[in-house]
């Protein structure tokens, strides 16, 4: 289920630590996954909660 839009500041912060070498794990996919659900909430995920309260 998507959990809606990220304020831009976390992708800014995402780019900070990036920028001093601070290395999570999986911190460019963070930022990935933070430009791919710029989008979000969108129509799938509106059927996705429609069909999950349904349930």
């Amino acid at each position: 289920m998507c959990q809606g839009e990220m304020p831009i500041y976390v992708r800014e912060r995402y780019e900070k630590m990036l920028a001093v070498s601070i290395r999570a794990p999986n911190l460019e996919g963070m930022v990935e996954n933070f430009d791919k659900d710029l989008s979000h909430p969108n129509e799938t995920d509106l059927i996705e909660l429609k069909n999950a309260i349904s349930k």
